[in-house]
C-alpha cells in the first residue's frame, strides 16, 4: 500500500509564481494567509482544458456533447432557454466569459473618469455577495480589522468573518450633522506601518446616502494621508447601487475610480455587478476588479488568477446563461435608455419621500429621517416608540411591511425600501408610520 500525505501548509509552486509577480507591490503587504496560498491551477485540469480549445478532437472537457459538437441536453430543459444552447449549458470559464469581462471593464472605465491607469480584467463572481466573500478570503486575515461606516448591511457580519468565525469590525458613525462623518474615519486610521481594510458602500444600504463631491475629495485625502504614513490600505468599494443618485453635487462615480491609482500604498478592490444597478437581481453575476498605482500587466493577471483560484475552489464558475444575458443585454442599443428609465422611477420616489416629509413637520414628534439621497433605501429614527412594536403594528393594522433595525450607534431605526413602494403609496406609508408610532408608546 502506498500512502501519500499532503501537508496543507506547503505553498504550491503556482502560488509562488503568482506571489512573485506581486512582489514589491502593495498587494504583497495586503494578502491574507489564504490569499498568499491562492492560485489558479494552470497546470491542472482548467489550464490544460483551455490550452486544448480549438483542437479537432478535444477529449479534455468534462461535459457531454453530441457528434456534431453541440451540448447533449434534454429537450425539456432546452425549450426553456431562449439563448443559443452553447450560451446556456456548457461550463463557463472559471474567470468568467472573456467577452463579458472585457465589456464590463470598458463600462468601469466609462463610468469612472478619474481612472488614469491600468486596472485588472474583472473576474466573474456569484453576485456581489460572492465577490465580497472572495475579497475577504484574499485580503482579510484572522486578526485583521475591517473599518465600516454604520449603519451597514447586516450581511457584512457574515462576509467578513474569519476562518474561525471571528469578526473584527471597527464601526464608524456615518453622519456628522447632515453630512458624512469624516473625523471618525481619520481617527480610525491614526498610526503608521499598519495593514488596514476599509469597506466603502455608497450609495449605502440601509440609509441610502452618497457623499457629496466635496466629502468624497476629503475622504480620499484622508486615505492618502494614512498611506503616506506607510499604512497598507485595502479599500473595498461595494458598488451594488452604483449610479443610483438622485441629487446634484453627489459623487456619481465609484470611489474605486478615485483610489485605484491614488497612492502606491493603496489597493482598490471593486465589488460590483448588474444586480442592482442594472436591475438583474436573480442572475447572480458579480465582478471583482483591482487597481493600484503602477500596476503591471503581470501583477494584474496574478490578481485575476488568485481570484479565479478561489472561484474554482468554491463555486467552480458563474452560471453561463446569466453571463451571456448580461453580455447581450449591455450590448443592446436600448440598454442605457432602459436603465435610465428605471432609475428615473426610483428618483421620482425619492423626491416624493423628501417632499412628503417636508409637508408634515408634525411627524418629527415621532421620527426623523437619516440623510438620504440615493440607492434603494432610507431610514427613519424613531424618537419614542420601539421599532419592533411599530413594525408589527404596521403589518397587522395597516398591512404595511417595513424592517426594524438594531444598530448600536443609530438606535430605533425603521428601514423603508423606496425601491419597492409605488410612488402613489408613499404619502400613506409615512402617515401609517406616524400613526403606528403614536399608538406604540
Amino acid at each position: 500500500m502506498t500512502i501519500i500525505r499532503i501537508v496543507g501548509a506547503t505553498l504550491h509552486r503556482e502560488a509562488e509564481d503568482l506571489n512573485h509577480q506581486l512582489k514589491g507591490t502593495i498587494v504583497e503587504r495586503l494578502l491574507s494567509p489564504l490569499g498568499t496560498r491562492a492560485y489558479y491551477p494552470i497546470s491542472g485540469i482548467p489550464g490544460q482544458t483551455g490550452e486544448a480549445q480549438g483542437t479537432s478532437i478535444n477529449a479534455t472537457l468534462g461535459q457531454a456533447f453530441n457528434d456534431d459538437g453541440h451540448p447533449l441536453v434534454l429537450d425539456c430543459f432546452a425549450q426553456q432557454a431562449k439563448l443559443p444552447i452553447r450560451e446556456v449549458f456548457p461550463y463557463p470559464p472559471t474567470h468568467g466569459i472573456k467577452a463579458l469581462r472585457e465589456l464590463w471593464q470598458r463600462e468601469i472605465q466609462r463610468k469612472n473618469p478619474s481612472l488614469d491607469g491600468r486596472i485588472s480584467l474583472p473576474v466573474a463572481t456569484a453576485g456581489l455577495a460572492g465577490g465580497l466573500t472572495l475579497a475577504r478570503e484574499l485580503f482579510i486575515g484572522e486578526r485583521d480589522e475591517v473599518i465600516l461606516y454604520r449603519p451597514y448591511w447586516g450581511n457584512y457580519n457574515l462576509h467578513f468573518q474569519g476562518e474561525n468565525g471571528r469578526t473584527n469590525i471597527t464601526e464608524l458613525s456615518m453622519y456628522k450633522g447632515e453630512g458624512l462623518d469624516l473625523d471618525s474615519l481619520e481617527e480610525s486610521l491614526l498610526g503608521s506601518g499598519k495593514k488596514r481594510i476599509i469597506c466603502l458602500t455608497f450609495p449605502s444600504n440601509p440609509t441610502g446616502y452618497t457623499p457629496t463631491v466635496s466629502e468624497a475629495d476629503q475622504l480620499v485625502s484622508i486615505l492618502k494621508d494614512a498611506a503616506d504614513r506607510d499604512n497598507a490600505l485595502c479599500v473595498i468599494t461595494d458598488d451594488a447601487y452604483n449610479g443610483l443618485v438622485y441629487k446634484r453635487g453627489l459623487l456619481i462615480e465609484s470611489f474605486f475610480g478615485k483610489l485605484a491609482h491614488a497612492h502606491p500604498n493603496i489597493l482598490a478592490v471593486k465589488v460590483d455587478g448588474p444586480t442592482k444597478e442594472c436591475f438583474f437581481w436573480g442572475g447572480r453575476v458579480g465582478f471583482l476588479t483591482y487597481g493600484f498605482q503602477a500596476m503591471s500587466e503581470e501583477a494584474a493577471k496574478a490578481l485575476e488568477d488568485k481570484t479565479a483560484g478561489r472561484v474554482r475552489g468554491t463555486i467552480s464558475g458563474v452560471t453561463t446563461q446569466s453571463q451571456y444575458m448580461v453580455l447581450h443585454g449591455i450590448q443592446d442599443s436600448h440598454f442605457q435608455e432602459q436603465v435610465e428609465n428605471q432609475r428615473s422611477i426610483l428618483k421620482a420616489r425619492a423626491q416624493t419621500i423628501q417632499r412628503t416629509l417636508a409637508q408634515h413637520p408634525e411627524w418629527e414628534e415621532e421620527f426623523k429621517e437619516l440623510p438620504f439621497n440615493s440607492g434603494y433605501f432610507m431610514c427613519t429614527q424613531l424618537k419614542k416608540a420601539d421599532p419592533e412594536k411599530v413594525r408589527r403594528v404596521l403589518r397587522e393594522q395597516y398591512s404595511t411591511g417595513v424592517l426594524s433595525l438594531s444598530d448600536p450607534i443609530y438606535k430605533n431605526l425603521i428601514r423603508i425600501a423606496l425601491s419597492a413602494v409605488p410612488e402613489r403609496n408613499i404619502p400613506e406609508v409615512y402617515d401609517y408610520l406616524y400613526q403606528a408610532c403614536k399608538s406604540s408608546h
